[in-house]
């Protein structure tokens, strides 16, 4: 199937980018507390940007033109604003999915079906593969076909407790290989995005992978994840205490896919992970490569969105030593 990726970049580019247009916190009073307006990029790292960068966001995405006459974009970029940044630090339902520390919100829900419905409407024969919609009973069917593959709200249990590290994640894949990717945290106003062959920014500017190659010197990326395995959990506490005295630290966001960011932006050096899911990093895989960084499985083989685990680095080099190191976990797969 022919797919147009000007058109599905410049939609979910509009999808995920309008929201962010409205004035800040106006109906959350705790958001306009000094220290909470957002600054980005909040890791400080300007050595990573290039002055020349492209302004990927001067696109016809937003040029009245584009939108027809039939698009309720109005509405769709109301509820998206009230859904994700004034509903951070007010009230929530909460529900329990696999596990006490496995969590949904009535805002994951309502997001992703305003993505798939916004999508479905512009492109009714791409497939989706959305968190909440697996955890429904869809199946997590990943063909050659165009596919959207969509974490509405990564870093749930951030959101839940009012942690600002929360994105939606959008991922376009077709041939079974990542096309277009966008990360967005409308809390912290930072929008990664990539599309292949064309490198990975942040609001606009180019970004880089770090080039580090010594592991003592690098910063990674770990996390605990949303389950309380206890197989799991053993692997996760012994590669922990296995690298804290190797490597310069380990840093822990709570989203897999702003781990990837990170990553990407060269604010850590690598991040790796077991028991995630193809949402959590379908686009986070695209910005790394795209930032020259690289992706793979935790064996060192080559990445399978589908197997729940991955170790995406600056170097093979880092990654290299990284496998060598840690111990293996294999989860069940999407």
């Amino acid at each position: 199937m022919a797919v147009n990726l000007d058109e599905c970049y410049e939609l979910v580019l509009k999808l995920t980018m309008e929201s962010g247009k409205r004035e800040r916190g106006k109906n959350h009073p705790r958001y306009n507390r000094p220290g909470l307006e957002p600054r980005y990029p909040y890791h400080g790292q300007s050595t990573h940007y290039e002055s020349d960068a492209l302004d990927h966001l001067n696109t016809k995405a937003e040029r009245k033109e584009y939108l027809r006459a039939d698009d309720d974009w109005d509405k769709y970029i109301l509820i998206h604003i009230k859904l994700i940044k004034e509903r951070i630090w007010g009230p929530k339902l909460v529900v329990e999915k696999s596990c006490e520390v496995d969590l949904v919100t009535e805002t994951d829900q309502q997001i992703e079906k305003l993505l798939i419905s916004s999508l479905q409407k512009q492109f009714p024969d791409h497939k989706f593969i959305g968190e909440e919609s697996v955890a429904d009973g869809a199946k997590c069917d990943l063909t050659v076909s165009p596919t959207w593959i969509i974490d509405p709200v990564d870093g749930t249990m951030n959101f839940v407790h009012g942690y600002p590290n929360v994105c939606v994640s959008v991922a376009l894949w077709v041939d079974k290989e990542p096309q277009l990717a966008i990360i967005y945290n409308p809390v912290l106003e930072q929008l990664f995005t990539a599309r292949r062959g064309e490198g990975a920014f942040l609001n606009g500017s180019r970004i880089h992978a770090s080039k580090e190659t010594e592991l003592s010197k690098c910063l990674l990326g770990v996390e605990f994840g949303t389950s309380r395995d206890q197989e799991k959990m053993a692997v996760v506490m012994h590669n922990i205490n296995t690298l804290v005295p190797l490597v310069h630290g380990l840093r822990s966001s709570g989203s897999a896919a702003l781990n990837m960011a990170l990553t990407a932006i060269g604010g850590t050096d690598a991040n790796y992970e077991f028991g995630i899911h193809a949402w959590d990093v379908a686009a986070g895989a695209l910005l790394v490569e795209e930032a020259g960084g690289v992706i793979l499985d935790t064996t060192g083989g080559k990445f399978d969105v589908l197997s729940r685990r991955y170790l995406c680095a600056g170097t093979q080099t880092v990654a290299d030593q990284i496998v060598k190191i840690i111990k293996q976990y294999s989860p069940d797969r999407d």
